[in-house]
């Protein structure tokens, strides 16, 4: 393998873990923000309906004015706190950068398979047009947004663990996807402990 092609493969291997990173973060953020306009909705029409209620209502309901305003209180309260956070986390434009990135990962890994699929075949390449696409891919990389720190051994394992599954479901296509990372979970597990114990033996 010529050192351009491990690059390539490098580089390839690194844009698949990080597009699968973005979609779990993309989906993620959407979740949150889907279930945070839901909540407001849903407090903003209690809110409605506790403060035109008609008493007539309540004491058809058996409900006191009392309990009545004590529920408009902490409506409005929850209300005005989910709007701050809201504003505060802003998870629908997080959904949208990740988004994004996904978008130009997705770019990045079907030229880097153009570059190799064309080097394999022996298709002539010009050294500056692979230069370029380098450099301008490392561009395109520092300006997506980073992947948290604290997420980022979580969410490398679940791309590996796809991978896994993605190749045991070449072979076995009609295998339910639990049993399979079941599976490769007690296999890694017991492997890690039986690694773990033969490490502590050899160092006694």
């Amino acid at each position: 393998m010529s050192p351009l092609d491990a690059e390539l493969a490098r580089r390839r291997r690194v844009v698949d873990m990080m597009l699968t990173a973005h979609s779990i973060l993309r989906d993620r953020c959407s979740l949150r923000s889907t279930a945070l306009d839901v909540a407001v909705l849903g407090l903003s029409v209690l809110l409605c309906l506790t403060t035109f209620l008609d008493p007539a209502v309540l004491r058809t309901a058996h409900v006191s004015e009392g309990m009545a305003h004590v529920t408009l209180g902490f409506s409005s309260a929850a209300l005005f706190f989910l709007a701050l956070v809201k504003l505060r986390v802003d998870w629908k434009a997080r959904a949208i950068e990740h988004q994004r990135a996904c978008e130009k990962l997705a770019r990045l890994k079907a030229d880097y398979r153009l570059i190799a699929t064309a080097t394999a075949t022996g298709t002539p390449i010009v050294p500056s047009e692979t230069t370029r696409v380098l450099q301008a891919a490392d561009r395109v990389l520092e300006e997506l947004r980073p992947i948290p720190d604290s997420a980022f051994a979580s969410l490398k394992a679940r791309h590996n663990r796809k991978v896994e599954v993605s190749r045991i479901l070449d072979r076995y296509p009609a295998a339910p996807v639990l049993l399979l990372r079941t599976m490769l979970w007690w296999r890694h597990t017991v492997g890690v402990l039986k690694r773990g114990s033969t490490n502590k033996k050899t160092e006694t």
